[in-house]
Parts: C-alpha cells; sequence; structure tokens
C-alpha cells in the first residue's frame, strides 16, 4: 500500500496533531492517508487531498517539498510505503478533524517524540533537519511496540 505524510512547517515551528484512529491512534502525527487508485492522479496529488481532508486547510504542490519514502514493516512483513513532504505553505487554519484532533505547534527541533509513534525519532529529525532526501526501512515488532531496525537505504532522487 502507498500512503502520504505531509508535515507542516513554519518558520521554526512543525505542526502536528493526535490522531484520532487507526495505526497510531492518540500518537502526534503529521497530515496522510494511503494512495486512492482512480481518485489520485499521482502520490502528490494524495498528500493535497489528505492533508486538506485531515487539517481543513489548502495548499499545493509547489509548497510540497519531498523528503523521504520509509517503508514501514510489522512483523517482517511490509505495512506500507509512506512518501513524506514538507510543506512550507498553505492558506485557511489547521483545525481538528475526524481524523486528527487539535493541532498543535512545537519547536522544529524539539517535537515531543515521546508523544509520537516510537520510529518517528528514528526518521523525523532527518526530515526536519532538512536532509537530502532519503529512501529508508523502518522495522517494528508484530506488536509495534519495539523498533527492531531502522536503515536509510540511499537519496530518494
Amino acid at each position: 500500500m502507498l500512503s502520504t505524510l505531509v508535515i507542516p512547517v513554519r518558520g521554526a515551528s512543525v505542526f502536528l496533531a493526535p490522531k484520532t484512529r487507526k495505526i497510531g491512534m492518540g500518537c502526534l502525527n503529521a497530515y496522510g492517508g494511503k494512495f486512492e487508485e482512480g481518485v489520485d492522479a499521482d502520490i502528490a496529488s494524495c498528500a493535497l487531498r489528505e492533508f486538506e481532508s485531515e487539517s481543513t486547510a489548502v495548499t499545493h504542490k509547489v509548497y510540497l517539498t519531498p523528503a523521504a519514502e520509509v517503508s514501514f514493516y510489522k512483523g517482517g512483513g511490509l505495512v506500507f510505503k509512506c512518501y513524506i513532504y514538507i510543506c512550507w505553505r498553505w492558506e485557511g487554519e489547521l483545525k481538528a478533524t475526524e481524523e486528527m484532533g487539535q493541532p498543535e505547534e512545537h519547536p522544529l527541533f524539539d517535537p515531543p517524540y515521546e508523544r509520537m509513534m516510537r520510529g518517528d525519532r528514528f526518521w523525523l529529525p532527518k526530515v526536519l533537519a532538512g536532509e537530502r532526501p532519503f529512501r529508508a526501512r523502518l522495522y517494528y515488532s508484530e506488536d509495534m511496540e519495539v523498533v527492531e531496525k531502522f536503515e536509510v537505504c540511499g537519496p530518494l532522487f
């Protein structure tokens, strides 16, 4: 399954919200979801659609910067491949929706990793630091309580 994640950044702040359902429920996260064949023209279109649906704000492809492609595994099996973007500009306010709770502003280089999914502390600092876009794999245990392995596989392009 292909998915997207859009991380809103403004100045020295990153905006995250608690997920209200599905994988990561209760954890702070960025905005995104799965690619829908026949709905999304491409992966960036999916990112735009999901960002608007989950945040009520609107952005455009020119404001999305590709940051990473992370494949997430659970118990050895691939769960999804996620295309991660930084969003530097948007219109409207980030608001709570059915999928995401009230957005929170956090320091760009010190987000509350203890409130996020365990694996986020491996890839998110690289993304927020503006490292060259990369491909990576993150392996969770079957119960998703333990990160068994994280590996950067090379540049995204």
